[in-house]
């Protein structure tokens, strides 16, 4: 394991540690009990502090492995408030499709930072399935919390803003971290792309299927096989409502205005805590079954990947009501009510016009998509 010690997530040994760390940081603890007790008056905070210190040292204290912290601290308790506080039901479809005795790899369309991951964690979890492992950008450990708070949680690093050089080394030693995973009876979900789809057009990048299999390709492993042997299973995450859909928007803008815009890590903090506080509305998930056909090459595999992401996407009267102000029409009226559709489009009314078409856009967008595909036989 030493040559992966760079991006691999804790382990059991290391556990105990990190939680030990988690009892004591006082902005942790803060974040926690502003939104459990949120409506309690501020001069009770210390107290409260105290309440929740007291609480999660009680639960801690019985932790031994990192399993043991997922399912019980992650899934049970902070999952478990997610779902039932901040969205209006988590359903999901195609856990027929896995194969419990067998490995996978998720590769999901990514619209949240943490939330794509963690929940369908959650839902495999309360379904009888082992926790998968989860690829995190680099960029979100800058940050000491957050780096354990990921690393804790079965997480890898995926290493960017490499030189050509060391992007090589680092897509190279992905690669065989995942497949040394995969022989060790670990699954793994990882983005289809770098970065959130932030207007909603979910592409799977190539390259990605690439990194995944290099470092087999020189051990005669063929491109058929690889596809056999790794299961890729492809994801779709909808979510009815998305809390960063307004600072998504503003990106957008800014990148279009500014080609040399960068975000500051401030910026992916705040998007977390909106993502995992907002209202999200209905979220689903839905899997699609492993690849089997024949492809002959990443490209392909791309391909098949976004024609099921695209297919099996949950789309919500949000969606509909985006195309149809979009496109000024009435075309899916049928699928909202003029209720929602005031209430949708009323959470944009204060916002520019280039903001307002690009929020609309992103919720259109996986509708466009599904025509796309039915208009080409899909």
């Amino acid at each position: 394991m030493d040559e992966f010690d760079d991006i691999r997530p804790y382990n059991d040994k290391e556990i105990g540690v990190v939680l030990a760390r988690f009892i004591e940081n006082r902005g942790l603890i803060k974040g926690i009990r502003k939104e459990v007790y949120s409506k309690w008056p501020g001069i009770l905070s210390p107290l409260l502090d105290s309440v929740v210190r007291r609480y999660f040292r009680k639960r801690l204290a019985s932790v031994r492995t990192v399993d043991e912290f997922q399912r019980r601290i992650t899934v049970d308790i902070v999952l478990e408030w997610i779902v039932n506080h901040t969205t209006e039901g988590l359903s999901f479809s195609g856990l027929e499709n896995l194969d419990k005795t067998n490995t996978h790899v998720f590769i999901s369309n990514h619209r949240d930072i943490v939330l794509d991951s963690a929940l369908l964690n959650y839902v495999l979890a309360r379904n009888g399935f082992p926790i998968f492992a989860i690829a995190f950008g680099e960029n979100l450990t800058a940050n000491a919390l957050l780096s354990d708070l990921i690393r804790a949680n079965k997480s890898f690093v995926v290493k960017r803003n490499l030189a050509f050089k060391e992007r090589i080394q680092a897509a190279h030693q992905l690669s065989q971290y995942i497949w040394f995973l995969h022989g060790q009876g670990e699954s793994v979900w990882i983005a289809q792309r770098e970065g959130r789809a932030k207007d909603g057009d979910d592409r799977t990048n190539p390259s990605l299927i690439k990194m995944i299999f290099m470092s087999q390709r020189k051990g005669g492993l063929t491109f058929k096989g690889f596809i056999q042997a790794i299961r890729i299973v492809p994801v779709a995450v909808s979510y009815e409502k998305d809390p960063c859909d307004i600072i998504k928007a503003r990106e957008m803008k800014e990148k279009a205005e500014n080609p040399t815009f960068q975000k500051k890590p401030v910026d992916d903090i705040r998007s977390i805590d909106l993502g995992l506080t907002g209202d999200k509305g209905r979220v689903h998930f839905a899997l699609g079954e492993p690849l089997r056909e024949e492809l002959e090459s990443e490209r392909d595999v791309a391909g098949a990947i976004d024609r099921t992401i695209h297919r099996q996407y949950k789309l919500w009267p949000s969606n509909y009501i985006a195309y149809d102000a979009l496109k000024g029409s009435v075309e899916y009226s049928c699928n909202y009510s003029p209720a929602q559709r005031g209430a949708f489009l009323n959470r944009f009314a204060e916002e520019p016009q280039e903001i307002r078409r690009r929020v609309l856009g992103m919720y259109a967008q996986p509708v466009i998509n599904q025509r796309a595909l039915v208009a080409d036989g899909g």
